[in-house]
């Protein structure tokens, strides 16, 4: 099956209301958005999926692991299942042990994940 099928607009949601809340909505036009939530007086967090309405109905799952990091399962009738990962790594501003941590909490989401295709984007 061509990756023109699976046309998935991913996009970081930090664009989006100031404080606003983890959640899952539907746009007007049918278009999903899911995002989390966003580090009180911080520009960081808000990450997240933006879903083509043409294949919101493969969405399995998702799940916020934190304001960084963010996971979307798509399970398409009769195929292997995709994970999209959606990662914001810490600048290189940050300090050693939270960009560690931001890369070990990384590397245990995808040794978890047990769908025969994971992408990861970030």
């Amino acid at each position: 099956m061509s990756s023109r099928y699976y046309q998935v607009a991913q996009d970081a949601m930090d664009s989006g209301p100031r404080g606003h809340e983890e959640g899952r909505e539907a746009a007007d036009d049918g278009t999903l958005i899911i995002r989390g939530e966003k580090v009180p007086s911080r520009n960081v967090g808000g990450v997240g999926f933006v879903v083509h309405l043409s294949i919101v109905h493969l969405v399995d799952s998702h799940e916020i692991i934190s304001p960084r990091l963010a996971i979307l399962r798509l399970r398409p009738l009769h195929q292997k299942a995709f994970t999209i990962i959606n990662c914001y790594s810490p600048t290189s501003a940050a300090d050693d042990p939270k960009l560690n941590a931001f890369h070990e909490n990384l590397e245990e989401v995808i040794r978890k994940e047990k769908s025969f295709y994971r992408f990861t984007r970030g």
